[in-house]
């Protein structure tokens, strides 16, 4: 209600479904198509507030948009309303966790970085020698618009190191697509 005001409803039973399946299921994964409009940013925002509301342990997630033009408005309108930190992955990519973010935005391409999936690979050995606790966990990693990185040829060298990634290390992995193919 902090975030969306107190007459917010879900779109239909669906998406309610969904939105709770993403933050309470004991899957590792969920792949989710739906039509442009339908919500599905907010399919994987309200269990990032949950997520960050949460006072025993603090999650970091991760979202990726295909291209640098979504980028800019994805960290506005995630953190609007003060409940989620969000920042740029470069920042992260560049310095390290920082010990406030919730959420990092990146695009495709800094999902397949060295320095991403170095991050990740290290992160309980570096969370434990930098803020001296294991109350600092890999929350989800949010893979938007998931059918581009099959579908743009041009890019796929770029993509090569996403297969480095351990997926296993984030709470869950979250695939959207508005237009995924059959």
């Amino acid at each position: 209600q902090k975030r969306f005001g107190s007459s917010f409803e879900f779109r239909d039973l669906n998406q309610l479904r969904l939105c709770c399946e993403i933050y309470m299921a004991d899957t590792p994964s969920v792949a989710v198509q739906a039509p442009p409009g339908y919500g599905k940013t907010e399919l994987f925002h309200l269990p990032l507030i949950a997520l960050a509301s949460k006072s025993d342990v603090k999650y970091v997630s991760f979202l990726f948009v295909p291209y640098t033009v979504l980028l800019a408005n994805c960290m506005i309108r995630l953190g609007r309303g003060g409940c989620l930190n969000v920042a740029s992955l470069r920042n992260f990519i560049e310095g390290g966790y920082d010990g406030v973010t919730d959420l990092y935005v990146g695009i495709y391409d800094d999902l397949g970085s060295a320095k991403f999936t170095d991050r990740i690979a290290a992160w309980d050995s570096i969370v434990d020698c930098t803020f001296r606790t294991n109350d600092v966990k890999l929350g989800y990693l949010i893979v938007d618009e998931f059918h581009n990185l099959e579908t743009e040829v041009y890019r796929q060298s770029q993509f090569e190191g996403i297969a480095n990634l351990d997926f296993d290390a984030f709470e869950k992995a979250v695939f959207l697509s508005g237009t995924a193919p059959e």
